[in-house]
C-alpha cells in the first residue's frame, strides 16, 4: 500500500499515542501536516472512531506548541478546551491554568498554545477532567 505523506505522519503519530500519553486519547504529530481527514479514517479503520480528543504539534517558526481539539462535526469539538481558559492570553492564561508559559486559548475553545508541550498537555488534562 502506498501512503500519502500526510497519512503516513498521522498513522505513525496515532500508533505512538500510548507512548506519548497514558490516556491514549492524545496524538503528538511528529511533524505538522493536514491531519483531520487522515485521523478520522485511521480511527474508523481501527474501530476506534471518536477516540482521539486532542492533537498536539509544534508551531513552525513560532517557538511554541499547539493543542487542537478534534472536531466531532463542523464546529463541534469532541472535547473543547476548558471553558475557564477560553479567550485568555499570556499571564491571564497562566494564572487560570496553573502554567508559566501560556500563549493563548481561542475563545471558541478549539485551539491554544504554550511555549512547552508539557503546558499544552496540562491544559488538555484539565479539559478532559471537566468533560469526563
Amino acid at each position: 500500500m502506498i501512503l500519502l505523506p500526510a497519512r503516513k505522519i498521522v498513522l505513525e503519530s496515532y500508533n505512538d499515542k500510548d507512548n506519548f500519553n497514558t490516556c491514549g486519547q492524545y496524538v503528538l504529530m511528529k511533524q505538522y501536516c493536514p491531519w483531520p481527514s487522515h485521523l478520522y479514517a485511521i480511527e474508523e479503520e481501527k474501530g476506534e472512531k471518536g477516540l482521539i480528543k486532542y492533537v498536539f504539534f509544534e508551531s513552525e517558526g513560532e517557538g511554541n506548541f499547539r493543542i487542537q481539539a478534534v472536531s466531532e462535526s463542523g464546529f463541534t469539538n469532541r472535547v473543547s478546551i476548558h471553558k475557564d481558559y477560553r479567550g485568555l492570553r499570556n499571564d491571564d492564561l497562566n494564572k487560570a491554568a496553573g502554567i508559566t508559559d501560556g500563549v493563548f486559548v481561542h475563545a471558541a475553545g478549539f485551539i491554544g498554545a504554550a511555549k512547552s508541550l508539557e503546558s499544552c498537555i496540562k491544559i488538555a488534562d484539565a479539559s478532559m477532567k471537566l468533560w469526563g
